[in-house]
C-alpha cells in the first residue's frame, strides 16, 4: 500500500496542479483521500520529471532516456514518470522553487530564467559572454561548484547539466548593418538577460514562455523570436518567419535536479548507479546539443529559412550594450561572480 502522503502528491502533481496555476487555489474532494488509501504500486519510489521541453528536442530524448535506465539500473525499484511539454502547467521562473518545496521530484529548468532565487543561475547566460559550445565548457568548469552549492541551498542534487545551442534572431525580414532596423519590433525573450539587451538596442522584447510562442506567432502578436535552431524547428517557424540572423549573443543551459528529499526516499544502495547514469546523459547531451545545432541549421536552409550573419556596426553596438550588462551584474552580485568571470575572460585570452 502507498501511504496518503505519497499518493496525495502523485495526485497533485499529475491532476491539481495544473488546476492550481489557473485557479490559484486547491479543492481536495474527498473521493481522492478515499482513493488513496486502494492506491497500490510495484516501484519502491515513484518520481515525477517535469520538462517544459517539446518530447522531439534533444534534452528531452535524452531526459526519456536516463529515466528508462534508471528504471533499467534499479530493476524497476525507482520508476521515472515523464510529465514534458510542460503538461503540468509549471512555468520557467517556478521550477526551481517548485522542485526544492516537493511539487516536482525532478525538473529540467532553464537556469537562466531562476535568477529571481539565486542570480548565479544567470552567471553563464549574460549577454555576449559565451557564444559557442567550447567558451561554454571553459566557463562551466569555472560555475559548476558554485551551481551545485546554490541546488544544495534550494534542497536540490544536479543529475546532469547540459547546453542550448547559441540563439539567432528569427523574423521576416534581415536585419541590417545597424541596429535601427530593431526599432520597435516584438521580440520575443526567454530571461532577464535577453530582455535587457534588446531593450537596450531600441527593440520591444517580451519575455514569455516556449507554450505562448506559436500562438503569438499566428496572431501577429510578435514580430521576432529569439531562439536557437533546434528549438525553431521544434516551433516549424519556416510556417510563419523567413530569416535568422546569427547574433549568437547568448548560451543557455538546462540543468535536471531533484529534490533532495525525494532523493533520500530513494534507497541508497541505488544513488551511485543513478549518478553515474546522469554524468553518461550529460556526457551525451554536449555531443546531441553540436550534432543538433548543425542539422537544425540545415534543416531551415532546407525550408526556406535565410540565415544572415550581423553586420559590423550592428555587431560593435550589441558588444557595447553586452559589455554594459555583464558590468553592472558583476556590480550587484559582488566578488563571487566578478572573480569567476574575471577568471574565465583569462582562460579565454590564454587560448588565443
Amino acid at each position: 500500500m502507498v501511504s496518503f502522503k505519497k499518493y496525495f502528491s502523485k495526485y497533485w502533481l499529475e491532476m491539481c496542479w495544473p488546476v492550481a496555476r489557473m485557479s490559484g487555489s486547491v479543492i481536495i474532494t474527498a473521493s481522492v483521500i478515499m482513493y488513496s488509501f486502494s492506491f497500490s504500486a510495484e516501484a519502491q519510489e515513484r518520481l515525477i520529471y517535469a520538462s517544459p521541453l517539446p518530447q522531439k528536442e534533444y534534452g528531452a530524448r535524452y531526459a526519456r532516456e536516463f529515466a528508462e535506465q534508471v528504471n533499467m539500473a534499479t530493476g524497476g525499484a525507482v520508476e521515472i514518470l515523464m510529465r514534458q511539454n510542460g503538461v503540468l502547467g509549471l512555468k520557467g521562473p517556478e521550477t526551481l522553487a517548485a522542485t526544492r518545496d516537493g511539487l516536482v521530484h525532478i525538473a529540467d529548468m532553464q537556469m537562466s530564467q531562476q535568477v529571481g532565487d539565486d542570480s548565479i543561475f544567470g552567471i553563464e547566460s549574460l549577454p555576449c559572454l559565451v557564444r559557442s559550445f567550447e567558451e561554454l565548457r571553459r566557463l562551466r568548469s569555472l560555475t559548476r561548484p558554485h551551481f551545485e552549492k546554490a541546488a544544495r541551498q534550494f534542497n536540490q542534487k544536479i543529475l546532469f547539466m547540459y547546453p542550448m545551442p547559441p540563439q539567432n534572431l528569427f523574423m521576416n525580414q534581415k536585419i541590417g548593418i545597424s541596429a535601427a532596423a530593431l526599432k520597435g519590433l516584438r521580440i520575443r525573450t526567454i530571461d532577464k538577460n535577453g530582455t535587457e539587451l534588446f531593450f537596450r538596442l531600441g527593440a520591444a522584447p517580451i519575455q514569455m514562455p516556449w507554450s505562448e510562442v506559436m500562438p503569438a506567432l499566428s496572431s501577429g502578436l510578435l514580430d521576432g523570436v529569439s531562439t536557437s535552431s533546434t528549438t525553431a524547428v521544434s516551433g516549424a517557424f519556416w510556417d510563419f518567419l523567413t530569416h535568422a540572423t546569427e547574433l549568437h549573443w547568448q548560451m543557455n543551459s538546462f540543468m535536471a535536479s531533484v529534490n533532495l528529499d525525494a532523493w533520500a526516499r530513494v534507497p541508497a544502495q541505488y544513488h551511485p548507479a543513478i549518478e553515474k547514469i546522469g554524468k553518461n546523459i550529460e556526457d551525451k547531451l554536449w555531443d546531441a546539443a553540436l550534432k543538433a545545432d548543425k542539422d537544425a541549421k540545415e534543416f531551415l536552409l532546407s525550408r526556406g529559412i535565410i540565415f544572415s550573419k550581423p553586420g559590423a556596426e550592428l555587431e560593435s553596438l550589441m558588444k557595447l550594450k553586452c559589455d554594459e550588462i555583464v558590468t553592472e551584474y558583476t556590480q550587484r552580485s559582488g566578488v563571487r561572480y566578478s572573480t569567476i568571470i574575471d577568471g574565465y575572460k583569462a582562460t579565454v585570452k590564454q587560448s588565443q
